[in-house]
Order: C-alpha cells, then sequence, then structure tokens
C-alpha cells in the first residue's frame, strides 16, 4: 500500500503518540507565502503558539493595486513572541505592463526572500511553501543545507489552455515550476483530489515521488456581524468565469420583487470594466457597489458578514475552478455567510450536504430563482446560517492543520534528518 494512501489509517493509530504540539514546539519553522493570494496569516497565527522559532516571510504582490501594500516582510518569533520585523525589497508593477514584468518582479522579490534566510543564518527543521514560488525558495535552502524538510502546498494547478496564448505559455511555465517543486520537495500538500488526479494522469506523480496528501484550505472565522437582509455578495479577482455577469444579468428580476436588493463586489480586476457597461446597459447603478480590491482583512470579513448570501460561481469550462479549493466561498462560511455555488469544485458537495448553501447550475434563471426563494424566506436562511456555523467550526484552520502537520510527519518520520 503507498505510504500516502495509508495515512488515513495510521493517522488515526499514532495520533497519540504524534500529537502535532510535540512535533511542532521546540522546532525551528520558516513558512514562505504572499499574504493576498495565499493563507499566510492562517500559517502564522498557529504555528507561532507552537514553534520554538518561526519565521515568516510574506511575499509582496507583484502587481501595484489601487490601495494597499505591495512591499514583502518578515516576521520572527520566539516562543510566540515577535522578536523581530522587517520590511523586504521589492518592485512595483504597473498592471499595464503586466505581462511583460511579472516575470521580472517574481524573481526578484524570490531572490530578495532567499537572500533574508541566507544571512538570517539559521538552520530550520521544517519548511512550508505556501505556493510553487515560495516553495522554490525552500529547495534552494536544501541544497544549501539549511532546511531539513520541505512541504510545498499547492494551492492551484493550472491546467494549460487549447489554443497557443500568452496564457497557454505562463500555464506551461507554471507546470515546469510545478513538476520541479514536486520532484525536490518532501511532501506534497494538495487544495484537491482534483490536483492529485491531473498530476497522475499527465505523469508528474508517480510511485517513486513525495507522498501526497489532501490538504484543503481552513475557514478563517471571523466575528459574525449583523446581516443586513437584501445583500449579495462577492469577493475576489474580478474574471469573466465567476459568474458575475450571471448576477448583474439577473438584478431586473430581482430588484422588481425585491426592490432594496444590493449585489456588493470587493475586488478588482480587467473584467471589472465590461461589468459596470453591463450594470449601465441595464439601469442597475443603485443597486450595484463596485467597492474594488480592500487589503484590511479585517474591513473585508465587516463587508462579507453584513451580507445575506455569498456568491461563487466558477463557468463550467473554468480551468482554475476545476481544480481549486474554493477559498471564496470558505471565507463567507467563516464569516457566517451562507453561499450559493455550482458543482464545479469538490467543496460544493460537502456544503450540500451540510445544508451550508444552495447548489445551482451555472444558469441566469436558476440564479435569480435561487436569490428570490432566500431572501424572502426568513425560516430557510436561520437554518442555513445554523448549518454555516456548524460547518465553519468543522473546518477550521487549527483542525485542517493539526491533521495535515501530523500527518506529514508521520509519513517522514522514517526519513533521516540533517544534523542542525
Amino acid at each position: 500500500m503507498q505510504a500516502s494512501e495509508a495515512v488515513n489509517r495510521e493517522s488515526s493509530d499514532k495520533k497519540e503518540s504524534h500529537p502535532t504540539h510535540s512535533i511542532i514546539y521546540d522546532k525551528r519553522v520558516a513558512v514562505v507565502g504572499c499574504p493576498i493570494i495565499t493563507c499566510t496569516e492562517e500559517f502564522e497565527r498557529y504555528l507561532k503558539h507552537k514553534a520554538r522559532k518561526l519565521v515568516v516571510v510574506k511575499r509582496p504582490l507583484h502587481v501595484k493595486a489601487n490601495r494597499g501594500t505591495t512591499h514583502g516582510s518578515c516576521e520572527v518569533y520566539k516562543y510566540s513572541r515577535k522578536i523581530r520585523e522587517f520590511k523586504l525589497p521589492s518592485v512595483r508593477v504597473h498592471s499595464r505592463l503586466r505581462r511583460l514584468a511579472v516575470p521580472i518582479a517574481f524573481g526578484f522579490h524570490t531572490f530578495s526572500a532567499l537572500i533574508t534566510f541566507v544571512f538570517m543564518r539559521e538552520k530550520y527543521e521544517t519548511f512550508v511553501g505556501l505556493d510553487y514560488v515560495s516553495t522554490l525558495i525552500g529547495i534552494i535552502l536544501k541544497k544549501m543545507r539549511k532546511v531539513t524538510l520541505v512541504v510545498y502546498y499547492s494551492i492551484d494547478y493550472f491546467a494549460a489552455p487549447c489554443d497557443l496564448s500568452f496564457n497557454w505559455v505562463s500555464s506551461k511555465v507554471f507546470q515546469l515550476i510545478d513538476r520541479l517543486c514536486i520532484s525536490n520537495s518532501d511532501v506534497v500538500w494538495n487544495a484537491s483530489r482534483a490536483m492529485i488526479k491531473m498530476r497522475r494522469a499527465s505523469g508528474v506523480v508517480s510511485s517513486r515521488g513525495p507522498p501526497q496528501i489532501v490538504v484543503p484550505f481552513g475557514v478563517p472565522l471571523c466575528s459574525m456581524g449583523h446581516s443586513q437582509r437584501k445583500i449579495l455578495v462577492y469577493v475576489g479577482n474580478v474574471r469573466e468565469d465567476q459568474g458575475l455577469d450571471l448576477v448583474i444579468r439577473a438584478l431586473p428580476a430581482i430588484v422588481k420583487r425585491i426592490p432594496e436588493f444590493q449585489f456588493r463586489i470587493i475586488g478588482s480586476g480587467r473584467y471589472i470594466h465590461h461589468l459596470k457597461k453591463l450594470v449601465r446597459s441595464s439601469s442597475m447603478n443603485d443597486h450595484v457597489q463596485f467597492l474594488g480590491f480592500i487589503a484590511d482583512k479585517k474591513r473585508v470579513d465587516e463587508l462579507i458578514s453584513s451580507a445575506t448570501i455569498g456568491v461563487a460561481l466558477y463557468h463550467p469550462e473554468s480551468l482554475i475552478g476545476r481544480f481549486a479549493d474554493p477559498s471564496r466561498a470558505k471565507r463567507y462560511i467563516g464569516c457566517g455567510v451562507p453561499v450559493i455555488m455550482d458543482r464545479v469544485t469538490e467543496f460544493a458537495s460537502e456544503v450540500e450536504r451540510k445544508g451550508a448553501g444552495i447548489i445551482i447550475d451555472y444558469d441566469q434563471r436558476e440564479l435569480e430563482k435561487t436569490v428570490l426563494e432566500l431572501l424572502m424566506n426568513e425560516e430557510v436562511l436561520r437554518t442555513l446560517k445554523a448549518n454555516v456555523c456548524h460547518l465553519a467550526s468543522e473546518l477550521s484552520w487549527e483542525r485542517v492543520l493539526d491533521d495535515a502537520f501530523r500527518k506529514t510527519f508521520i509519513l517522514t518520520s522514517a526519513k533521516d534528518e540533517i544534523p542542525l
């Protein structure tokens, strides 16, 4: 039996002999990720009370945003107390030059983070890379014998589109780096089972490779505010495959029944210009709030928790949605907000099973009908919200990471360690 296939049974047998705290406590741990697009802060919050020494490097967002910061930072904890914090050198990329300059920014920020670890002159038992670029840093440090164990947390898998385009080239580059990270890491954490299946089908994963385990995104719990009825919220990158045009086209029929209805969009992206034109053409300007990108996570959570329903749709042909674990939907749930989803992602079946939302087809009429039924039925909403609270506690980051680190150290316990 493969080690990764046996880990679920073995982890339950060894739970008492390998509690998470004895694994993490008194260890030197390094975590690298980009806070805007990964779960860096959740790892920081989880590990700073458990590791002897924790170094968290937050890579900057490469594209210059209208609001928020683009610089990177390094935070050092010793026995849960922050002892050092400093900014990392960074470069900003204007959105108009993104395709040309982002590879340069990636290289610069990766080099900047790597040099930070080199100058700190520490060795680490465990390194966790929260994406493929961050994991490359850990692999280089391991080659330099500064890291014992490298964990690659793969949060996305970008399958190449059929047409020969810039997206095709960037997807091929990602797959090349992804293969490099997998072959040189000790354990691979996948955000969904679909990622493992795709890699096996493409020959990236083999029996000789590192163990692969599923580590879904946890639910980031926030203080649940008072819901203002009649608000539908979306948070995230504004792309054409997110079903936002379906919502806007459904607005006239919804507003006809519920005049005070509001659609709140938190995020930015090139597709937002198309959506604004769509709103103007349908005379729905008073019913759509374009709030743009908001860097303050606490403020975003407040805006989500004050809404009634969250929307997390993916087009059926979306290559990203097919492999991703929808952190957007989990963020709604963490804020106590029921979610409307389609069946593209694996998480939809769990939402449906737990009664924490409504699963629909990617269809304007069905979306319109569902929104109206939820907003006009207080009893159904109360039931969904109660189920959302139960699911949020089951999928907390604390539980997810307890399980992930326990399985990881069981799988790697037989490996010889580099003396530190």
